[in-house]
């Protein structure tokens, strides 16, 4: 009997498995970003078009660039068009790209508010930061 209620579960929600690239969570819009654990970031306003983003921080600093889903409406990365370049030498440099582009993964869902969990592409275990994206317009 159990195994039957998994397999009804499983099949019920497939397309939650196999959702689109192009998530619909964060849909054309803007947004206000929060962080409430472990980070320093001041909070910003995202604005999404088309798959791209714009980003301002309350201090006035922007970056743009593109919205792409990792996995499956469940990992994302905001990948700046114009990335900083840092001068760093090797051994940190390759320290940095061990651990993989910094992303998304979003943790829930309540109405209007997403609630995310910042880590690593490379590095899953390691939280770098939490907060919740709440849409605006």
């Amino acid at each position: 009997m159990n195994q039957l209620v998994i397999l009804l579960f499983f099949f019920s929600h497939i397309n939650s498995f196999t959702a689109s690239p192009d998530c619909e969570m964060l849909c054309e819009g803007r947004y206000k970003v929060t962080h409430t654990f472990n980070s320093t970031e001041p909070d910003s306003e995202l604005q999404i078009d088309q798959g791209n983003f714009r980003q301002r921080w309350t201090n006035g600093d922007s970056v743009a660039g593109r919205l792409i889903w990792t996995f499956k409406c469940q990992l994302f990365q905001l990948e700046n068009t114009n990335p900083i370049r840092k001068d760093t030498g090797k051994l940190d440099n390759w320290l940095a790209r061990s651990f993989g582009e910094p992303i998304y993964e979003i943790q829930s869902v309540a109405g209007d508010t997403i609630f995310f969990r910042r880590t690593y592409a490379e590095n899953l275990h390691i939280t770098t930061g939490k907060g919740m994206i709440v849409k605006t317009r």
